[in-house]
């Protein structure tokens, strides 16, 4: 009688999680519509993504392939030459992960927790608003997650060969995920004193593959192509302004996690790892690495461990209201500590998401004078034609190349000469980018040009709005020494 009454509370209440998922999922499809402007980085991921599909070969790119070739699947079915389907690919792939997680830490928490921890802690994601954020827009945060969460569901009992394979795709699409196949290897051969055979013959046909792919298209050996950045964080400073970022890094970064939870959430997950230590905590792995490297923290990298640490929220709160229950000399009831448990951690979470609603509302950066520079310039390129600026967004909509201005010139002569050199054929400025981070260009949205760079690039097209830090330029580049002859 019990047991059938429980069944039939699961199902009502799985029931009702996908009638609310549901209703996530068009929310995030509004989101996404009605986000119609991509990020820098998801730029670099969209071109692998067109590049594979008109040329049928995958570039390389410091950007892992992983994310592009899931999104590759929709775009298949569009124009991939037509960047607005390329965006349209990415944000539906996104829409669709991030509407599937909810569901998937529903299943990953229900059989360690019971279904009511489980609803109520897929309840939190799929309203989540940096969730919400993430699954509107162009970048790998929801694909990671799913994957890796699979990738736990599958190696809760034993290593084998599916779990070695979805681990590997993570990897594909952040690198980090080989730093948790790693580690899981380790724990294995240490507590069954054998290797899993079955487990590194999934993960090393896909990281092999990869890495020798690194090698032919670098000519270094590494495990991802993001390898030089942490190069680059250890020998661009001393070991004490190192050791200073990584103080700061490890500040913002592990300080940023209250704020998606709230604290009450987060406390009960701190002491639920230290009670538990259960074996899947080398999931978190990866959390203890972005400090290392010089990049801004963000919020987002957070987001595919968060199932976890709501299991681990359970643990801590679990083994904190049975000490209280005994303390007050009172029964323990499930009920009662799962009813209890959503009431604090609901109060944490709602006085610290409130900030971030007013996030839901604006669109990622809207920089409509380099889109509209791009879909006027796409009729004068092709996919080789070369297109400097500070950002990638021009060239993103014309679909064509991007040449990054040089940062560490100051002379904005040299910085058209740079561009030149590098094969760019046409040069953007934008008002407010121009502004923003590259002033020493400011003389090319300024007229009259001075007359050294005026030898060098040739106006053709300019877009003024109301707004005048959207106003763009896009110049010819000339070679002086043909001007001079």
């Amino acid at each position: 009688m019990i047991a059938g009454q429980r069944l039939t509370n699961d199902r009502s209440m799985g029931l009702l999680l996908l009638v609310l998922i549901s209703f996530g999922a068009m929310v995030r499809a509004w989101l996404a519509f009605n986000n119609p402007y991509p990020s820098v980085d998801g730029v670099f991921y969209m071109e692998q993504s067109r590049q594979l599909l008109l040329t049928g070969q995958l570039p390389f790119s410091s950007f892992p392939p992983g994310w592009p070739l899931l999104f590759s699947l929709p775009l298949a079915f569009m124009d991939c030459s037509n960047s607005a389907h390329v965006l349209l690919a990415a944000k539906s792939s996104n829409v669709f992960f991030g509407s599937l997680l909810p569901l998937l830490t529903y299943f990953f928490l229900k059989s360690r927790t019971g279904s009511g921890w489980a609803f109520f802690g897929s309840f939190l994601l799929l309203i989540l608003p940096m969730n919400l954020l993430a699954s509107r827009g162009d970048l790998s945060d929801m694909s990671f997650s799913c994957f890796l969460l699979t990738a736990c569901l599958l190696t809760r009992r034993k290593l084998d060969f599916s779990g070695g394979l979805l681990l590997g795709y993570s990897y594909l699409i952040r690198p980090e995920a080989g730093l948790i196949a790693g580690l899981l290897w380790l724990v294995h051969l240490c507590r069954e004193r054998q290797i899993p055979w079955l487990f590194s013959l999934g993960n090393f046909s896909i990281v092999i593959p990869y890495v020798v792919f690194i090698k032919i298209s670098s000519g270094q050996w590494s495990l991802s192509g993001k390898g030089s950045f942490l190069v680059q964080s250890f020998s661009e400073r001393s070991a004490n302004q190192y050791l200073q970022m990584l103080v700061e890094n490890s500040g913002k970064f592990f300080g940023f996690v209250p704020e998606l939870l709230g604290f009450p959430l987060i406390l009960m997950a701190c002491w639920g790892l230290w009670i538990e230590k259960p074996r899947w905590v080398v999931f978190l792995a990866p959390l203890l690495i972005y400090p290392l490297f010089d990049f801004a923290m963000a919020h987002r990298y957070w987001l595919p461990y968060l199932p976890l640490i709501i299991l681990a929220s359970w643990y801590g709160g679990r083994d904190l209201f049975r000490r209280l229950a005994e303390k007050l000399a009172g029964k323990w009831n499930s009920k009662l500590l799962v009813t209890g448990l959503c009431l604090v951690a609901v109060l944490g979470f709602v006085q610290t998401n409130v900030q971030y609603l007013p996030h839901l509302k604006k669109t990622t950066e809207s920089y409509y004078g380099l889109r509209d520079a791009g879909l006027w310039l796409s009729a004068y390129v092709d996919p080789e034609t070369k297109v400097a600026a500070y950002k990638p967004y021009a060239s993103f909509w014309a679909g064509c190349s991007f040449v990054k201005f040089a940062l560490d010139e100051t002379d904005p002569v040299a910085i058209v000469d740079d561009a030149r050199n590098r094969g760019a054929k046409y040069l953007i400025a934008n008002a407010m980018a121009i502004y923003r981070f590259i002033p020493e260009l400011a003389p090319l949205i300024r007229q009259p040009v001075p007359p050294d760079i005026a030898s060098r690039v040739k106006l053709i097209h300019a877009r003024q709005y109301e707004s005048e830090v959207q106003n763009t330029a896009i110049f010819l580049i000339l070679d002086p020494e043909a001007n001079r002859e």
